[in-house]
C-alpha cells in the first residue's frame, strides 16, 4: 500500500514525524520517493516497515547510553521539571541526543556537573543520585 507524506508513514510505523525525517536524511537506503511535482514523499508501508523493524530496533538498542537516564526519568529521581533538566543542559550539563531524538543524561557524568556548580542549591542535587 502507498501512503503520501512524512505523518502518514510517520503514523503507520509508530514514530514522530520528525523522526521519519531523521530518517530519510540519515538514512539514503530508507525506501521513500520524493515527488516533487506535488512536494510531497510516497511511501510503500510494506517496504518501510521492514526497514523500520530491521534497522531501528538494532540501532536504538546499539546506541542506548549505559547507566544513563532519559531526561523525563533524570528529572523525576530529582524531583524537578524536564524544563529545568533543560535549562541545566543549556548551561553544561553533558547529555547525549540519539538519532530518536531522546535525551539521555548519565549519572556519573551529571553528578561530577553538579558538584563543581558554584550554586548550594544545584549541588544538592549530587546527592540524590
Amino acid at each position: 500500500m502507498l501512503v503520501y507524506g512524512v505523518n502518514r508513514i510517520a503514523k503507520v510505523l509508530g514514530c514522530s514525524p520528525i523522526t521519519v525525517r531523521r530518517i530519510i536524511s540519515k538514512h539514503p537506503e530508507f525506501p521513500f520517493n520524493w515527488l516533487s511535482d506535488i512536494g510531497t514523499y510516497e511511501f510503500h508501508t510494506n517496504s518501510c516497515q521492514e526497514w523500520w523493524d530491521t534497522h531501528s530496533n538494532a540501532v536504538m538498542k546499539k546506541q542506548t547510553p549505559t547507566n544513563s537516564f532519559q531526561q523525563s526519568k533524570f528529572s523525576q529521581k530529582l524531583g524537578v521539571s524536564s524544563r529545568l533538566v533543560a535549562v541545566w543542559r543549556q548551561r553544561g550539563l553533558p547529555a547525549e541526543k540519539l538519532a530518536d531524538g531522546s535525551v539521555w543524561i548519565n549519572r556519573k557524568n551529571a553528578k561530577q556537573w553538579f558538584l563543581e556548580q558554584k550554586d548550594k542549591r544545584t549541588q544538592k542535587h549530587a546527592q540524590k543520585l
